[in-house]
């Protein structure tokens, strides 16, 4: 074509560049066509591509997505019976972390499915032991009676070992033995007014609260506190579990 353009005629260089820039143009490649949109192995290279520009790796995940979600379903039902919305929704951020390991060249959909399902089995080992844990601290039932009213007060001395007890520990054995009462006001309201340490305060005068107080149950109770302490109610357990045997070394009970 570019022979048939003759020198000297008016307009032919003009010709001649813009078809230069014709071809050139549609012989670069489209990252989309160049990897096969619908090859998820070609994707997954793209992604894992260095050279490419970061424009073109994120076009390529995102062509990856509705795979992974599908492997994730299947894998949710597989493990769990039911499609878990944790792992359908959040398989895809974690592909995304651990795509450096796929290597070029091989499956995507089999790399993913390894990925997705070590994933998931470790979330839900760790799902197993938290609730194991609770399950035994519930049962452990720590010994937290209603404190007699003659008890005498907590001394300066008791109070100044009492506060070096952590904080979430402290406040959950007091409140559900009734030992708040015999804490000095301005030393009770700092220790509440303090929690959760390093955070913005969530308690509020009166602590613990009327709702707490007028209630008989002491089942009723730990829940309440628990909720106030925005704390699971066997972690709340656990947290007196811990305490309570300082606090019979401290009073020689």
């Amino acid at each position: 074509m570019l022979a048939g353009l003759r020198p000297g005629v008016r307009g032919a260089p003009h010709r001649a560049a813009s078809l230069l820039w014709f071809l050139g143009t549609y012989a670069m490649p489209n990252p989309e066509t160049a990897t096969g949109s619908n090859d998820p192995d070609k994707l997954a290279a793209l992604v894992v591509d260095p050279q490419r520009p970061e424009v073109d790796r994120e076009r390529a995940f995102a062509g990856l997505r509705p795979l992974i979600r599908r492997l994730a379903v299947s894998l949710s039902i597989r493990l769990t019976g039911r499609v878990r919305p944790e792992f359908a929704d959040g398989a895809a951020s974690e592909v995304y972390l651990r795509i450096d390991g796929f290597m070029p060249g091989g499956p995507f959909a089999a790399w993913c499915y390894r990925t997705l399902h070590n994933w998931m089995t470790d979330e839900l080992r760790k799902e197993s032991r938290r609730v194991r844990h609770e399950q035994e601290a519930a049962r452990s039932r720590p010994e937290v009676q209603p404190v007699d009213p003659a008890t005498q007060p907590f001394s300066a001395q008791e109070l100044a070992q009492v506060s070096t007890w952590p904080l979430g520990q402290r406040l959950a054995l007091f409140c559900l033995t009734g030992l708040w009462r015999l804490v000095h006001g301005g030393t009770w309201q700092e220790w509440y007014r303090a929690y959760p340490p390093g955070d913005e305060p969530l308690l509020t005068d009166p602590f613990p609260p009327a709702e707490f107080e007028m209630n008989s149950d002491s089942q009723q109770r730990g829940d309440i506190l628990a909720q106030l302490l925005q704390v699971r109610r066997g972690t709340l357990n656990v947290w007196v579990h811990r305490c309570a045997p300082r606090l019979r070394e401290l009073r020689g009970a």
